[in-house]
């Protein structure tokens, strides 16, 4: 069940860092399985699966790490991230924009294109962001056009030392299934 302990801002109902980490720490520890290569799974409520409580806690955890930033769009990758993608430009207010891993036959508008390595596939795929649904006005525009090497937007790795930390306490504890 999810801890309903919120903290109130600007009219919106935030949840506490430390119990959103905690949460899916113990989330994952109960529920993931870790396959082969080291992948963790965890279709059960994130994947094939989504467990709106978890998504819906995850999403504010997103929205307070950008309060105060002027954000215009949520940009994803088409399937995984489109659930969270989606709440979390709800609570936003903005539009949700996804990047496609195949190029539509009734798509025939420009494209942004760029390359993004799946982990799970274990492979790198072409991505294609409709060049309509990002515009000047959008704070990712003129990185969007630039090739990998030179973009200037920082890409902020969130809670690695947390991720790990789940992880190591998953393949340590021995009442597990291994996949």
């Amino acid at each position: 069940m999810c801890p309903q302990k919120r903290k109130k801002r600007h009219g919106r109902h935030y949840f506490n860092n430390e119990s959103d980490m905690n949460y899916l720490q113990e989330k994952i520890l109960r529920e993931g399985t870790v396959n082969p290569g080291n992948i963790l799974k965890i279709d059960n409520f994130l994947n094939h699966q989504v467990d709106i409580a978890t998504m819906r806690q995850m999403a504010w955890d997103i929205v307070n790490r950008f309060e105060g930033t002027p954000v215009t769009k949520v940009l994803t990758i088409e399937t995984s991230g489109i659930p969270l993608a989606t709440m979390v430009s709800n609570l936003m207010n903005v539009p949700m924009v996804y990047a496609r891993k195949s190029l539509s036959v009734t798509g025939k508008d420009p494209k942004y294109v760029s390359r993004a390595y799946s982990f799970t596939h274990k492979k790198e795929d072409t991505i294609y962001v409709s060049r309509p649904f990002i515009s000047a006005d959008d704070r990712i525009y003129r990185e969007v056009q630039r090739p990998l090497y030179a973009r200037t937007l920082p890409t902020i790795q969130l809670l690695r030392d947390e991720a790990k930390s789940s992880f190591r306490l998953w393949k340590e504890k021995t009442d597990k299934t291994e996949y």
